[in-house]
């Protein structure tokens, strides 16, 4: 019989300046010298922020009065699976203080990937990094230069994660099309992912998309070994590419750090095996598709909220609730379990 899961809330706790709180393990303890996001476990019948408040006023001797949850993962802990709660703790008082011996710093988000992390982590510092939404483009039609300027509109709401959808176009159009995009994005401050054009994204310096059929050839070592997937799988400690390494027990940095590409990797799942072989090379989120009836897709049977939300509670990286969905379906996404919500057609501009 499974043991029950161990269930874990974290805190994010900003100073004035944006950054985050992160306490180190002191010497003695399990995964001693990585730093991690200051919580601890909850006891038989506490809630998660029940939990992290009394976890942050022991540790830090701090008061937490109000939160709302950013993330939800799940890891596999040998022969355990751990839950861990992520809480952005919006209303606090005190001076966090080192009261277990831990040391404690301030990090800006973008540095945490330097930062060596317990693989539960991760997720969180991603997270702490990606929007709410995340919008992915329709197929360009015959006017390219009005798809751009839609396109410049939508990338012009800053903190923008946007992908780039063109399957219609050759490569010599979809080339001209990414190139473009990826201008746009860097002048707005945006971060734009191509979908299934890895040589293409490593050479512009921008994000990857994987369907999920090629999610699956690249988890499961099939396909085509010269599609790019080199640029884009992480590495093991010999250097070479290693499916799974993602997932190291020993590994103490994000697969982001561990290959090639440095762009955001993702990919489309649509159910429990996708979503952990997107976890197990190394993306840093992913989409769950379709949750509701879509106009992209009017065959495909949508999973519905509650199947939605069973897949969401094992998922061990952040994943956006698309199909049907636009920013009024946000809040239950999130009390599904989702860490946003994915569309075409509710975030295009008109």
């Amino acid at each position: 019989m499974a043991r029950p899961a161990l269930e874990v809330a974290a805190g994010i706790l900003r100073d004035a300046g944006g950054r985050v709180l992160l306490a180190r393990r002191p010497p003695g303890k399990p995964l001693a010298g990585l730093w991690e996001f200051p919580g601890g476990k909850l006891d038989e019948h506490e809630d998660a922020f029940a939990a992290l408040a009394r976890e942050l006023r022991e540790e830090l001797g701090i008061i937490a009065r109000a939160g709302r949850p950013l993330l939800t993962c799940s890891h596999e802990l040998g022969d355990r699976r751990l839950r861990l709660h992520a809480w952005t703790v919006d209303d606090w008082s005190g001076e966090p203080q080192a009261l277990e011996g831990q040391e404690l710093a301030w990090h800006g988000v973008h540095a945490l990937d330097n930062q060596p992390m317990p693989a539960p982590d991760w997720p969180i510092a991603a997270a702490l990094r990606l929007p709410p939404r995340y919008a992915i483009t329709p197929e360009p039609g015959a006017d390219p230069d009005a798809f751009a300027r839609r396109l410049d509109r939508l990338l012009a709401h800053g903190g923008q994660v946007v992908q780039l959808r063109t399957r219609s176009l050759d490569d010599v159009a979809h080339a001209a099309v990414a190139t473009r995009a990826a201008l746009a994005a860097r002048r707005h401050g945006a971060d734009l992912l191509l979908n299934d054009r890895a040589h293409l994204a490593a050479r512009l310096g921008v994000g990857l998309h994987l369907p999920s059929a090629r999610l699956r050839d690249w988890a499961q070592g099939a396909g085509d070994p010269q599609d790019g997937r080199e640029a884009w799988l992480p590495r093991g400690s010999d250097g070479r590419i290693d499916v799974g390494a993602a997932l190291e027990a020993g590994a103490t940095a994000p697969a982001r750090l561990r290959r090639q590409a440095r762009g955001w990797l993702a990919a489309s799942c649509h159910d429990a095996d996708e979503l952990r072989m997107a976890a197990r090379i190394g993306c840093d989120f992913a989409t769950l598709a379709p949750v509701a009836l879509t106009a992209s897709h009017p065959g495909a049977t949508p999973l519905g909220w509650a199947r939605a939300g069973a897949l969401l509670a094992n998922a061990s990286l952040p994943v956006y609730a698309l199909g049907g969905l636009g920013a009024d379906d946000l809040p239950r996404a999130q009390a599904q379990g989702a860490f946003g919500v994915a569309a075409i057609r509710a975030f295009w501009p008109d």
